[in-house]
């Protein structure tokens, strides 16, 4: 069940996320980005190089940027495979 909540127009940064210092900025946009296509159950199957050039930013940052958010476990990833993964919101 895949079924996706309608596509946001806007992102949501929560508090734990927004004021997190250990954070770079570049986390933070990611994380907005995938709150725009965030599921019912709160999954997504991402890619990254999708991710880079709606935001204009280099592949790498957008990678980093999803391995700070699970090491902050903000974000848990999951069946990483190549530029594809399930990310799940905690």
């Amino acid at each position: 069940m895949n079924e996706q909540i309608n596509r946001s127009y806007y992102a949501v940064i929560p508090a734990n996320v927004r004021y997190n210092k250990s954070l770079s900025n570049i986390s933070k946009l990611v994380y907005s980005e995938l709150t725009t296509i965030l599921t019912k159950d709160k999954k997504i199957t991402v890619d990254a190089h999708k991710i880079s050039k709606n935001l204009n930013i280099p592949y790498n940052n957008v990678l980093k940027a999803i391995v700070e958010l699970n090491e902050a476990k903000i974000i848990r990833v999951e069946n990483w495979e190549e530029d594809n993964f399930d990310i799940y919101f905690i």
